[in-house]
């Protein structure tokens, strides 16, 4: 989950995906979701970020910095979820 809020910091944080990517190859998949900006207090960020956990697999590897990390981690300690969460990286 990127960090900051719109469409100029996702084109900026697309960078370490594409890096992300190279590294890990194609066993991964990854998902790269604009959270966009909304008018909500937490930019409606824990509502995408439930949809996006719930709609994934188990086993997730969950990777965010900036304001996506602590929308996470926000998530995570105020929801339950039924995925598997096998890792977290927060930069």
């Amino acid at each position: 989950f990127q960090g900051g809020g719109g469409e100029d910091d996702y084109a900026a944080d697309g960078k370490l995906v594409t890096s992300l990517k190279a590294k890990l190859g194609p066993q991964y998949s990854i998902h790269y979701p604009l959270l966009a900006d909304k008018e909500k207090p937490d930019f409606g960020r824990r509502d995408q970020i439930r949809e996006e956990i719930s709609s994934a697999g188990d086993n997730l590897i969950l990777v965010a910095h900036s304001l996506g990390a602590s929308m996470l981690l926000a998530y995570l300690s105020e929801s339950k979820t039924d995925r598997i969460i096998t890792g977290i990286f927060l930069l």
